[in-house]
C-alpha cells in the first residue's frame, strides 16, 4: 500500500481494516487511538470546534501536495487515490462538506464519465447511495437528489455508445442502482410529526427571518409554493434584494436595473437578469484549499501541519478547479 507523508523514506500511516474499508491509526501519547466511526456527526462536529492547539496537531493530516501554477498545475496521484485520501465517501455524511461533494459527483458524471476508471467509478456510485440513503433518513433534499439521479441517469444513457471504461453489464448495474435509488426517492413519504411544532406555527417575523437567509433561490420558489401565505411572505422585495446583493456587485447590477418595472418585481427581475449573465455564488462551509505556502490541498477545517516557513494563507478550490487537476 503506498504511503503519503513529508518526506519520502519515512514511513506512512499505519492502517487498520473497518467494517467501511481500511483506515488510518493516530498514535496520540503513545497509545493507538483508533478513530471512531460509531460517533454521529453532531458530536464529532462539536468534539473538533472544541479541540485545543496540541488535540489539532494530534489530529491525522490529509493532504497532498501539488505542482506548478495556475493552469499548469499537476497533482502527484490519480483521481481514484484522491477521492481515498480525502475520504469522499464519509465526506458525503458530513453536513459541512456535502454540497461540496455533491458538485464533485456533479461534474465527474456529466462531463467526465467517459474517462472514470473502474476504481473512481466503484466510489463515485457508492458516493452517490450514501447521499441517498442520508436524505431519505433525514428526509431533506430529496427533491435536489432526485434531480441529481435523473441527471445521472440522463449521462450514463448519452454516454452508453461512446466508450465507457468497462464492460456493458458493469454500466448495466449502475444503471440499474441509480435507477433502483431514483424510484427509491419517488416513492418515500414523509413521516408525520404529530403534536409537535410545525414550521407555519412560527410567528411572520420568525418565518420572514428565515426566508431571508436563504442564499438559493429555488428554495425560495420552493417554499413558496407550499401555500398561499408563504407565496406572499417569499414575493417581499426585500428578499430579494438581499439575495442580489449576496450574488452579485454593484457594478454588475448597475447594467440591468429598469427603473420602470415595479418596486415589487423590480429586485426579481434583476436577479434574473443578473444570474443568467454572470451565475451564482457558491459557499460551502467546509472545501478543500490549498495552502500559497507549500501547496498542500486540504480540507479547510480540517487544517495542515505546513512544512513551509511563510504565514498559511489558502486559496479555495473549487469543484471544477478540483476535477480538472487531473487533466481527464
Amino acid at each position: 500500500m503506498s504511503f503519503h507523508s513529508h518526506y519520502w523514506p519515512s514511513y506512512g500511516d499505519e492502517w487498520v481494516r473497518s467494517h467501511e474499508g481500511w483506515r488510518r491509526m493516530a498514535d496520540v501519547g503513545g497509545e493507538v487511538l483508533r478513530l471512531n466511526q460509531t460517533e454521529n456527526e453532531p458530536t464529532r462536529i462539536i468534539r473538533t470546534n472544541n479541540a485545543t492547539a496540541s488535540d489539532k496537531q494530534n489530529i491525522p493530516q490529509t493532504c497532498i501536495y501539488i505542482r506548478g501554477r495556475a493552469k499548469e498545475r499537476q497533482i502527484s496521484t490519480c483521481l481514484s487515490d484522491a477521492l481515498n485520501i480525502f475520504e469522499i465517501k464519509q465526506s458525503a455524511s458530513d453536513i459541512r462538506r456535502s454540497n461540496y461533494v455533491c458538485e464533485i459527483l456533479r461534474i465527474l458524471l456529466k462531463e467526465h464519465i467517459c474517462k472514470l476508471s473502474g476504481t473512481a467509478q466503484r466510489i463515485i456510485f457508492q458516493t452517490v447511495e450514501t447521499l441517498v440513503n442520508i436524505a431519505l433518513s433525514s428526509e431533506m433534499n430529496l427533491l435536489a437528489i432526485k434531480n441529481f439521479l435523473d441527471e445521472i441517469t440522463h449521462s450514463i444513457i448519452t454516454s452508453s455508445g461512446t466508450g465507457l471504461i468497462g464492460s456493458p453489464g458493469v454500466w448495466k448495474r449502475h444503471l440499474q442502482m441509480v435507477t433502483n435509488l431514483a424510484t427509491k426517492v419517488s416513492a418515500h413519504k414523509y413521516t408525520e410529526n404529530t403534536g409537535k411544532p410545525q414550521l407555519l406555527d412560527l410567528p411572520k417575523e420568525c418565518l420572514y427571518n428565515i426566508i431571508s437567509r436563504l442564499t438559493d433561490h429555488r428554495d425560495i420558489i420552493m417554499l413558496g409554493s407550499a401555500n398561499s401565505y408563504l407565496y406572499e411572505l417569499t414575493c417581499d422585495p426585500f428578499i430579494w434584494e438581499k439575495l442580489c446583493y449576496y450574488h452579485f456587485t454593484e457594478k454588475q447590477m448597475m447594467k440591468y436595473i429598469d427603473v420602470t418595472d415595479d418596486e415589487s418585481h423590480h429586485w426579481l427581475s434583476l436577479y434574473r437578469k443578473c444570474s443568467r449573465k454572470y451565475g451564482l455564488r457558491r459557499e460551502y462551509t467546509d472545501m478543500l484549499v490549498m495552502c500559497i505556502g507549500c501547496h498542500a490541498l486540504h480540507w479547510k477545517l480540517q487544517g495542515h501541519n505546513c512544512i513551509s516557513d511563510e504565514d498559511s494563507v489558502v486559496e479555495k478550490i473549487e469543484p471544477m478547479d478540483f476535477v480538472s487537476l487531473f487533466h481527464l
